[in-house]
C-alpha cells in the first residue's frame, strides 16, 4: 500500500485532487490524507478530533461524495 500524502489544513480551503474539487470546513477535523487512485477508485482518509458523527452522501451533475462530520455532539 502506498503512503497517503498529508495536508496541511487551514480554516476553510478549497482543493483539488486528480480533477476533483473540494471544499475543506476543519472545525471538527484533523487531517486529511489523500491516498492516490487506482482502477477507479481513489483513496481518501479523514481525521477527525473527537469520535463525532458522520454521514456520507453522493451527488450527481457534478458526480461528488460529501462527508458531512458534526462539529460537536
Amino acid at each position: 500500500m502506498r503512503r497517503l500524502k498529508r495536508r496541511r489544513l487551514k480554516r476553510r480551503r478549497r482543493m483539488r485532487a486528480n480533477g476533483f474539487e473540494y471544499l475543506l470546513m476543519v472545525d471538527a477535523l484533523r487531517d486529511v490524507l489523500y491516498g492516490g487512485t487506482h482502477e477507479g477508485y481513489t483513496k481518501i482518509a479523514v481525521g477527525v478530533r473527537a469520535r463525532l458523527p458522520f454521514r456520507v452522501l453522493t451527488m450527481t451533475d457534478p458526480g461528488r461524495v460529501v462527508i458531512d462530520v458534526a462539529h460537536r455532539w
